[in-house]
């Protein structure tokens, strides 16, 4: 089976990438067209030599990736054309038309940008023009992507809802697979919490992952000990409301910020902790959460659908089903007070779930199979 699919700034994705090379050992070749040159990676190409790396320049990647795609399907040299981002939305309206074609496509839509514009969004947020531009971009790109699409993946049950209704799939076309988590880097040790006890929260510091809802939960906890620790960037435009709202819950030194830790160092910060918190209101398939749980740490979400595709069945993480603070503080409250053996086969049930399930090869394999079912069937 040969496939193309395309991951620009691949050295920004290198777990993503880590997952590609498991699935070339599956297929006959599997392209990646990016724009970073994978100097830091090469060990890892040199381990596989199924994947091929194809550098364009970023200027004129979307342009250029349909010329290379293009080529090599008129040379019937490509099985599957897999988009990720939207780049190959050209690709898709271009070579779609085709009742004959030997070829398929399908596409992995990380983000729901349809849900975040009609369902999500909050009108008193402030993003950036900047960041909903980005939503405008990749929202066209979803609609024209999965109108050719002959499959969708989304990131967990509950995005088919948002997509269909969105985008006027059928439902036979959707499907939803796990997204991967380096277990070999995150893993659960066995350590001592640390005294008090640790709620961590890692990502990005702004309203749209729901620090306002935490920082006003954790206002009204005064009678129990914990500290709460951010790791993360605080976005620009939210600098000032962080300042006000961090003097409004008046945490003192319970409340710790790690403006930014090199990817390579993030294992360490899970050490200790008992809990991770993460209120936020939009997620594909938070990294997050999946770091968390494979290294062993329980986590407190909100119940969206980002989150259930992390826990289908609800065995161990614990969902908080609104964005009330009080609902908030009742939870982290349940979870500080938890007994030991529960706190305990929370964690060993999710990082059991990482490992089985969200491992580099678990998803490779998620991914072949999908493949492999799309190209038995007539194309869309």
């Amino acid at each position: 089976m040969r496939v193309v699919t395309c991951l620009p700034r691949l050295l920004a994705y290198a777990d993503r990438f880590r997952m590609l090379c498991a699935l070339s050992r599956k297929l006959e070749c599997l392209h990646v067209l990016t724009t970073d040159e994978p100097t830091a990676l090469s060990d890892l190409l040199s381990a596989h030599p199924n994947i091929r790396v194809v550098i364009l320049p970023r200027k004129r990647f979307n342009r250029l990736a349909f010329d290379w795609v293009s080529e090599r399907l008129r040379a019937k040299k490509l099985d599957i054309i897999h988009d990720n981002f939207g780049h190959f939305a050209p690709v898709f309206q271009a070579w779609g038309g085709s009742r004959s074609r030997e070829y398929r496509f399908i596409s992995t839509l990380y983000t729901n940008n349809w849900a975040w514009f009609n369902r999500v969004r909050s009108p008193h947020l402030d993003f950036g023009w900047s960041y909903i531009g980005q939503r405008i971009i990749t929202l066209w790109r979803d609609r024209r992507i999965c109108q050719h699409a002959d499959r969708v993946l989304v990131l967990g049950p509950g995005h088919e809802d948002d997509l269909l209704d969105g985008h006027n799939l059928d439902t036979s076309r959707v499907r939803w697979v796990e997204s991967e988590v380096n277990v070999t880097r995150f893993q659960a040790h066995d350590h001592k919490l640390s005294h008090p006890p640790t709620l961590l929260f890692t990502g990005a510091v702004c309203r749209n992952k729901g620090i306002d809802i935490l920082l006003k939960a954790l206002s009204s906890m005064t009678d129990l000990p914990y500290r709460l620790r951010l790791v993360g960037r605080i976005l620009p435009w939210e600098q000032q409301w962080f300042e006000d709202a961090v003097k409004e819950a008046d945490l003192g030194d319970k409340l710790v910020h790690v403006p930014q830790v090199p990817r390579a160092e993030m294992a360490e910060q899970y050490r200790g902790v008992h809990s991770l918190v993460f209120p936020s209101r939009f997620e594909g398939s938070p990294r997050s959460v999946r770091e968390a749980l494979a290294s062993g740490i329980p986590a407190i979400v909100s119940d969206i659908a980002g989150h259930r595709g992390l826990d289908p069945a609800g065995h161990f993480l614990r969902f908080v089903d609104s964005f009330d603070p009080d609902s908030w503080s009742v939870s982290i409250r349940e979870a500080l007070n938890e007994p030991q053996f529960q706190h305990q086969e929370r964690r060993r049930l999710g990082a059991a779930h990482m490992l089985k399930s969200h491992s580099f090869d678990a998803v490779a394999e998620r991914l072949l199979e999908n493949y492999k079912a799309i190209l038995k069937q007539p194309p869309r």
